[in-house]
């Protein structure tokens, strides 16, 4: 739905109306304690390590977190594998964890599913890369610009979100999902300010990515990407949503891998964590957690009906909504989540008596449709 309604490019945290919940799902086996990517296949969970490991994909009951089968590729080494994605046919390894930036061999692992669902032991295709802009190789231990934990599908390419340590952004670079040795060419970048961890786009739209991560404090986090952009790789193009989860799962908590797998559902791990923080001593298990999001079902229809919407914006007396769906309420929140008007049955929302400002749009539409978005009012 790109071009839909323009919008500035702004960041926030909507955590005070997004409805994000989060629950814990099971605490994970002590083989897969540092977790650091997530895929759901053939309605199983699948993770690895991110390094001290063998070349290994561990197969979780979803239900129990059990470990129920354990792959080897044969042909990879494991140096950081620090996430996993998929497409309609392969799932990609990301040994893509640079912590000292000095790394020269790069590269992602490229597995037939028929072959992993159908043997314990698989081959794969290898990706090299290297960064197009990166120059110096000085080791700089968590003081670089070119690690990265994070890694998806766009289109017919991959995504690696780096985890930029000197100045908390992240920097966006696309590579072609074929074999062989590539340039990753920087295409976008995010004032993040955290060290993203993984990404995922929804399972109901390929536009609407998911990162996670956590501040240097291990603040955990989301960062959500809307599908309201200019065509094209660009990704941050029209700004992104920031949602603490600080009050989910305090500080402490060392998110690492993210994955869609249903309608407004995430799941999200916790890399095994010890040690001290603010002269406190902190022990966190490894654990899978489901998140409850909105975002995903926005723009969502379970029907084959097409959802077209209209908003203006900016305004500057009322907002007027335009839908071949019924409306039947429309919220609008201030910055600090107060609702400053409620009207039902309508597409007209009178603002006029409001003060000049960000606010931000719910509209309700008939079988639990619903679309929120960020409204400025001259």
């Amino acid at each position: 739905m790109k071009g839909i309604a323009h919008l500035a490019i702004l960041s926030l945290s909507l955590s005070c109306f997004s409805q994000v919940t989060v629950s814990e799902k099971f605490v994970m086996d002590n083989d897969v304690r540092e977790t650091s990517g997530l895929l759901v296949l053939n309605n199983k969970i699948i993770t690895h390590n991110d390094s001290g490991d063998d070349p290994k994909l561990y197969e979780l009951n979803a239900g129990t977190g059990a470990i129920e089968r354990v792959i080897t590729i044969s042909n990879a080494s494991h140096i950081d594998w620090e996430d996993i994605t998929m497409d309609d046919d392969y799932i990609y390894i990301g040994d893509i964890g640079n912590n000292n930036g000095n790394r020269t061999n790069l590269k992602i692992y490229k597995i037939d599913q028929d072959d992993f669902t159908n043997s314990d032991t698989v081959s794969a295709e290898i990706i090299n890369f290297s960064y197009e802009d990166q120059t110096d190789f000085t080791s700089l231990p968590n003081a670089n610009n070119f690690d990265a934990e994070a890694l998806t599908i766009f289109d017919d390419s991959l995504l690696i979100f780096t985890k930029n340590w000197q100045d908390f952004q992240t920097k966006v670079y696309q590579i072609p999902k074929t074999s062989g040795t590539h340039f990753a060419k920087r295409i976008s970048s995010g004032n993040v300010q955290g060290l993203i961890t993984g990404a995922t786009v929804s399972s109901e739209n390929p536009d609407l990515f998911f990162l996670s991560g956590y501040t240097t404090s291990l603040v955990p986090f989301l960062i959500i990407i809307p599908d309201n952009r200019a065509p094209g790789p660009d990704v941050f193009n029209n700004g992104f949503t920031k949602v603490s989860l600080e009050n989910e799962l305090e500080e402490g908590n060392q998110v690492e891998g993210i994955f869609s797998y249903a309608l407004n559902k995430l799941y999200i791990s916790r890399e095994k964590f010890e040690g001290n923080l603010n002269g406190n001593t902190i022990e966190r298990d490894p654990k899978l957690y489901e998140i409850t999001e909105q975002f995903s079902s926005l723009l969502h229809t379970t029907s084959a009906q097409k959802l077209e919407i209209k908003i203006n914006n900016p305004v500057r007396n009322e907002i007027r909504i335009h839908s071949n769906l019924t409306i039947e309420k429309v919220e609008l929140f201030s910055i600090l989540g107060k609702q400053v008007s409620l009207e039902f049955d309508t597409n007209k929302i009178m603002v006029n008596h409001l003060k000049k400002g960000l606010y931000i749009l719910s509209v309700h539409f008939e079988n639990d449709h619903r679309l929120t978005r960020k409204i400025i009012i001259h």
